[in-house]
């Protein structure tokens, strides 16, 4: 992992190239504009409306992030069953001085079980030792600060695990970068199909008017929380869910590119057309049954085999360990000759479909596209194709009729009870 960049003195370095302000800047905002009046000042005491917290909901596990406010830079979050106290304050006067305008809401007494606090740095509104002991949870923070509270101290890019959640400092995936991520959806998705549906979907996603963009025949991106967006397309997407559900999601800013990822790896190491390195995501979230970090395996290494009899004749050599996915013929053929060497896991998140060009400025005459767009001549080609017949002799039996776009296995997308058209040739 990267380290936090630093200066030839040793200090941190900003990565937009921002520094300190010289002393002059500083001098002349805290001494020569407070006497010539251009600082405003504010009330010594204000009065604020006050909501009182309800303390029986916030002991109950959450079931969808909840943030509770506490007053300044204090927070309560709680989401996935931990609760995370940021910059805790409870204390009547800040490092023994600065009296609060009004009461913390909470109390440390109140608190529900505190599973981890963050330190976001050690400005004196920001750091009160005494409310960060009394959370009694171990407490997180950057480099230096174990000389002022008892803490882990986390350099950039670090992670630690609380729960199942993983907390790193300044940096989070939060839907006000997804943007970037559709739009990296698109560019991949255009080389990896080159197909006219996804170009007419316009999977571009840009921060302007939504009604322009509507207009303009693009979609449009409503950021409704920090974990959920909402997108309009002015035209419906072909195959939109497998789209998506093949390309990982990235971070716009992280400098590790392919390394910043949220799955099991990452991308270690890689050579065009012929291998990829996969590497353990150390900051994977996710446990066994008995509570072991998952993936188990350090690395995975994947070949890129370009004719699929050679990948079968390096299984059977034992110099590959794993194929996912076989031909219907090469897996009768393994089969026949070492039943051990293969298996049908059943039902993969593999599809064929029939797909009718709808797109408006597709070379294709009028009449056509009216037949394409019509329901009753989509449910009549539907209807005119013998499924099963499909599964028993081209595939040998290893695949199952299905309607829809995502395959049965695919928990997440497919419509449970939903049944493929009957034959009817007539």
């Amino acid at each position: 992992m990267s380290s936090a960049p630093r200066d030839s003195g040793g200090r941190f370095r900003n990565l937009d190239g921002s520094g300190a302000h010289p002393p002059g800047v500083v001098f002349r905002w805290a001494v020569l504009d407070r006497l010539a009046g251009r600082r405003r000042r504010s009330p010594a005491r204000a009065e604020v409306p006050v909501v009182s917290p309800d303390r029986a909901l916030l002991a109950t596990p959450a079931s969808r992030p909840r943030i509770t406010w506490l007053g300044h830079a204090s927070f309560l979050v709680q989401l996935d069953g931990a609760s995370l106290l940021v910059d805790p304050v409870f204390s009547d006067r800040i490092a023994g001085l600065i009296r609060r305008n009004v009461p913390a809401p909470l109390s440390a007494t109140e608190l529900p079980r505190i599973d981890a606090t963050l330190v976001t740095h050690n400005h004196y509104d920001h750091l009160d030792t005494p409310s960060v002991r009394a959370a009694g949870a171990p407490a997180l923070a950057g480099l230096g600060m174990s000389r002022l509270l008892p803490c882990e101290e986390l350099d950039w890019w670090q992670a630690a695990r609380v729960t199942d959640l993983h907390l790193r400092p300044g940096r989070i995936y939060t839907a006000v970068r997804e943007p970037y991520f559709f739009s990296y959806v698109r560019d991949q998705l255009v080389k990896k199909y080159g197909a006219e549906t996804v170009r007419s979907g316009g999977l571009k996603v840009d921060y302007v008017d939504p009604i322009q963009v509507i207009a303009e025949g693009k979609p449009a991106t409503h950021v409704i929380s920090a974990h959920e967006i909402e997108i309009d397309f002015p035209a419906p997407v072909a195959n939109l869910v497998n789209l998506f559900d093949s390309v990982a999601i990235l971070s716009a800013k992280s400098p590790q590119k392919e390394m910043a990822a949220l799955g099991p790896f990452y991308v270690a190491d890689h050579k065009a057309g012929a291998y990829i390195v996969l590497k353990r995501n150390p900051n994977y979230w996710k446990k066994d049954a008995s509570g072991r970090a998952l993936p188990y395996l350090d690395s995975v290494r994947l070949d890129i085999e370009q004719n699929r009899e050679i990948e079968a004749l390096r299984l059977r050599r034992g110099e590959i360990h794993l194929i996912n996915t076989v031909s219907p013929a090469i897996y009768d053929k393994l089969s026949a000759e070492d039943p051990g060497l293969v298996r049908d896991a059943g039902v993969s998140t593999d599809t064929e479909q029939l797909w009718f060009n709808q797109v408006p400025t597709a070379p294709i005459p009028p009449y056509k596209r009216a037949w394409f767009a019509a329901t009753s001549f989509r449910r009549a080609i539907s209807e005119a194709i013998n499924r099963d017949d499909i599964c028993r002799v081209v595939y040998r039996g290893h695949a199952r009729p299905a309607a829809g776009p995502a395959s049965p296995s695919n928990r997440f997308w497919f419509r449970q009870g939903l049944e493929p058209h009957r034959f009817d040739p007539a």
